[in-house]
């Protein structure tokens, strides 16, 4: 029994770090990452979180939210990916947009994920961006907070 035991809490340990390990590769370069904000909607923990992912050639944008239970609805009002070449002054100028074509939502639910790959438009430094507002609603009580993330490639 004292064996089993122990090659258990070996094979947890090995998974454990294997699994940290993984989880904190870049999933594409150096640059990539994102940012979360905690709240609370109707007494329930949630987090939004936004991420910019670049990569040769394209971009991946991603938009999440979580709630550690069932809220009544959790998704985004509205969501936009944004691509800004560096101008020889040092001011960025929009030269790309995708605005999601509406806000989305899962009902009665704990989670809402999507993301979108876009290509690269100007060969400068460029200014990569995932923002918007998210939208958790539980009862009457709703919290929809901005959030936005930016990348330099």
């Amino acid at each position: 029994m004292k064996r089993l035991l122990n090659l258990t809490t070996k094979r947890v340990t090995i998974d454990t770090l294997t699994l940290l390990l993984l989880t904190n590769l870049p999933l594409t370069d150096s640059h990539a990452g994102g940012t979360q904000l905690p709240g609370y909607v109707g007494g329930v923990s949630v987090r939004a979180e936004k991420g910019v992912y670049p990569s040769p050639g394209s971009w991946l944008v991603t938009v999440g939210i979580y709630a550690v239970s069932t809220v009544g609805t959790i998704g985004y009002t509205w969501w936009t990916a944004r691509e800004e070449c560096k101008q020889p002054n040092g001011s960025y100028t929009i030269i790309y947009q995708w605005n999601a074509p509406s806000g989305a939502a899962n009902y009665s639910s704990t989670q809402y994920y999507s993301a979108g790959t876009h290509y690269y438009r100007c060969s400068s430094t460029r200014r990569l961006s995932s923002l918007g507002n998210h939208d958790f609603k539980q009862s009457a009580d709703i919290w929809r907070p901005y959030l936005g993330w930016s990348e330099l490639k």
